[in-house]
């Protein structure tokens, strides 16, 4: 559960203005580190909400394996984009993976943690992620 905190859409929503900053550089003024964090705030509920009809007719197991998997492959794209200074195309894969993140991990890891978690180290869980 915890690890679901530290890799995904949590750092890009913590850290994600000064790092998309920095990777767009200071010559592209096209865009911005506040622009991508904005899309990714209108994106992100949208696929929470697409999720909510798609986690009760698959596997878990499936959308979970599928959805790391395809997590990893974003990530190398991510950084082949990146070294190539394609900023376009590292904004929709970062769009990308917030959205794989909320529709695929998110959702099943919770589901896990809550089915064998009772409310006080939910909890406990929640209250590290917060104060981190």
């Amino acid at each position: 559960m915890m690890m679901g905190f530290f890799s995904g859409v949590y750092p890009i929503t913590s850290f994600g203005g000064p790092l998309f900053d920095s990777i767009y550089g200071l010559d592209d003024t096209t865009y911005t580190g506040s622009m991508t964090l904005n899309i990714i705030a209108i994106v992100d509920p949208i696929s929470q909400l697409i999720a909510i009809a798609i986690i009760p007719n698959f596997s878990r197991r499936l959308i979970l394996i599928s959805g790391h998997i395809a997590i990893s492959v974003i990530n190398i794209m991510i950084g082949v984009l990146d070294s190539a200074d394609k900023n376009l195309g590292v904004l929709i894969l970062v769009i990308a993976m917030a959205v794989v993140t909320s529709m695929f991990t998110e959702p099943v890891t919770s589901l896990y943690g809550t089915e064998i978690s009772n409310n006080s180290q939910m909890g406990i869980v929640n209250l590290f992620y917060m104060l981190l």
